[in-house]
């Protein structure tokens, strides 16, 4: 029955909102995996973030003194009759080399975050709207 699964979902899942980057996720969740007693480790990412995210996870892992079989597996990233330039990455404050301008009041990344919350009629709405300002702009 399905709400027995919700039920069980919600006493066995943890959501850790903390941390700002691979390196910090990693760090969490090992301390949590090794309280647990969590032996297997399933590291999913993006095909090209992946190779980064379990070679931080051994060097962050072995600093905790925490040795699980670690398995990696890329997620499914499909962007089919896509170019470059319709791929669009938003993500928290850490890199170096972002937009500064948008760390202020507006956090996009918040802004974005959020957005992708609302009920579908009012994403549409606001994806309606950043069309015309797209096309206004051209």
């Amino acid at each position: 029955d399905i709400s027995e699964i919700k039920d069980l979902l919600r006493d066995i899942l943890v959501c850790e909102t903390s941390s700002v980057n691979t390196k910090e996720e990693l760090e969490s969740a090992g301390r949590l995996f090794f309280q647990c007693d969590i032996n297997k480790v399933i590291l999913v990412s993006s095909p090209t973030h992946l190779p980064r995210c379990l070679r931080d996870a051994m060097v962050v892992f072995d600093k905790l003194d925490y040795n699980p079989i670690l398995f990696a597996s890329p997620s499914q990233t499909c962007y089919a009759n896509a170019t470059a330039s319709d791929v669009c990455i938003v993500e928290p404050p850490h890199r170096g080399d972002r937009n500064k301008l948008l760390d202020g009041t507006l956090a996009f990344h918040k802004l974005f975050s959020s957005i992708m919350k609302l009920p579908t009629p009012s994403r549409i709405y606001i994806a309606q709207f950043l069309r015309k300002l797209h096309l206004d702009q051209l």
